[in-house]
């Protein structure tokens, strides 16, 4: 099995999941759809279920990003403010990732991780050292 990473995205009313080699290729991806009157923890419920099926059919990855909706504490692994979904500030759902699945987990704000995303696998590459 190739070394792999998986993203994921949680806005306020859909969850995308992929996984990408370390070269950047993706191998697999799926948009969820959840009601963000649902909460925090039910999306985080989500979550896992996908995460646990993606790891029992291809292997733990590396590590896993999250992209997550609003002003992120990278350090913590934290939304610090109220934002599109119900009970997300303060929400601890990168050490929960950690301690449920066993796996490296770190999470920033998702607009921030696009920007990353271009410059490193994207259009944005041919911008490297200007």
């Amino acid at each position: 099995m190739q070394p792999f990473l998986i993203g994921v995205d949680w806005g306020g009313t859909r969850i995308k999941i992929g996984s990408v080699t370390l070269e950047g290729a993706i191998e697999s991806h799926e948009v969820l759809t959840v009601d963000k009157a649902s909460g925090a923890e039910d999306s985080y419920n989500i979550i896992v279920q996908h995460l646990s099926q993606l790891i029992i059919k291809h292997g733990k990855p590396i590590a896993i990003g999250l992209g997550l909706t609003g002003p992120t504490d990278p350090d913590r692994g934290v939304v610090l403010l109220p934002g599109k979904i119900q009970g997300m500030e303060g929400f601890p759902i990168v050490s929960r990732l950690r301690d449920d699945l066993k796996v490296p987990v770190w999470a920033d704000n998702d607009g921030r991780l696009a920007m990353y995303a271009e410059r490193y696998a994207g259009n944005a590459r041919a911008m490297a050292g200007r």
